[in-house]
């Protein structure tokens, strides 16, 4: 039910990508059009309730229909004693300058032999600096609040098609 539900709401973001034109602060069009953005990132999670830290990574994939707004997906795994821990979260994006990006949505944590599956708060911040056009890399710095409270941090490299 809950997968069915992302589908949803991840398909229904989808819908309104044709509401976001692109400008110039003077109004005309841009020439170039969207931007797809996938970024991976090396963490490491502290967990707020007293466990060890983990190691972790994640995947975002982003359609940026503009310079300053986006939206996406997220896929993140964390490294535990019994195995791995899996995430996939629906993002929404937001680029207040060229350097700085935030990240928030509902992150959907799938379950394991000691943890059910639950929905938690996601936001997160990229520091960006961009050698070129087409490719980033910074820190990150996030948290998780839910059932189970996490705060993280790590770098991630990102390269925009």
């Amino acid at each position: 039910m809950i997968r069915r539900a992302l589908i949803s709401v991840f398909l229904s973001l989808l819908c309104f990508a044709p509401c976001f034109a692109q400008h110039h602060s003077d109004g005309s069009s841009m020439e170039s059009g969207p931007v797809i953005e996938m970024i991976s990132a090396w963490l490491y999670v502290f967990p707020q309730n007293g466990e060890d830290g983990l190691p972790g990574t994640e995947v975002h994939c982003t359609y940026w229909a503009n310079s300053v707004w986006g939206y996406g997906v997220s896929y993140g795994a964390k490294k535990q004693h019994e195995g791995f821990l899996h995430e996939i979260a629906v993002l929404g994006s937001w680029n207040p300058t060229q350097w700085l990006t935030l990240n928030a949505g509902p992150s959907f944590v799938f379950p394991t032999d000691q943890r059910s599956g639950h929905i938690v708060s996601y936001v997160e911040t990229e520091l960006n600096y961009r050698p070129n056009h087409w490719f980033h890399l910074g820190p990150v710095v996030g948290f998780t609040q839910g059932k189970h409270t996490e705060v993280f941090s790590g770098i991630h490299f990102g390269f925009e098609f």
